[in-house]
């Protein structure tokens, strides 16, 4: 439940920024159309990926819109416990260390961690795609699946399935936001009222 309900979160934000960066769906449309050729339909998608599973590796800004619609609203983040008669201590910019009661659980707020401007750099609160194009180094604060050797074991099947849905549908489908986005936490962060959308077959031509 958990995989699905976060993904469906991941696709709803990655249409509400392309909607708001059309130059970035520019960008996502043309690469579309350099793997899968133009005007091919979603059958002809997935007849290409089924005689070539690894065709999807080629889909780098996709996978960079996907990314970055994450990192500007990751919908989990990481809570640690510490082991039995053990506990956590962190130090911060200040240089002052702080001591975590034992069993006390800690949750990093992946939002406010990949927001920072001291990691991401002035343009934090900017959805830039290009930040994870291959050559680009990422920078540590991003925890969309958190950090080995805890990280989630569902990532990959989650960043494909991404993949595949905006391969199948952003170049047939217009998404329009009905409403300014903002974010609730239920369990996991999403967007409210379900991301309510206006979806329209799209007249864009490759």
């Amino acid at each position: 439940m958990t995989g699905h309900d976060t993904t469906a979160s991941t696709i709803s934000w990655a249409y509400y920024f392309l909607y708001h960066h059309p130059e970035e769906l520019s960008r996502l449309r043309t690469e579309l159309d350099a793997v899968f050729g133009p005007n091919t339909s979603p059958s002809d998608i997935a007849k290409q990926i089924t005689a070539d599973p690894k065709l999807h590796t080629k889909l780098d800004f996709t996978l960079a819109v996907i990314k970055e619609s994450l990192r500007m609203e990751p919908p989990a983040a990481p809570a640690r416990q510490p082991p039995e008669n053990t506990h956590y201590t962190f130090k911060t910019t200040s240089g002052t260390t702080h001591y975590v009661p034992p069993k006390s659980m800690v949750y990093t707020s992946a939002w406010m961690l990949h927001r920072n401007k001291d990691v991401w750099g002035d343009d934090a609160d900017e959805f830039k795609p290009d930040r994870f194009m291959p050559g680009r180094k990422q920078p540590w604060g991003y925890l969309a699946f958190s950090k080995r050797p805890r990280d989630c074991i569902g990532s990959t099947l989650a960043y494909l399935e991404a993949k595949l849905i905006l391969a199948l549908t952003a170049r047939m489908f217009d998404f329009e936001p009905t409403i300014t986005y903002h974010r609730v936490l239920k369990g996991t962060q999403k967007p409210c009222f379900d991301a309510p959308m206006k979806v329209k077959l799209s007249n864009y031509q490759g």
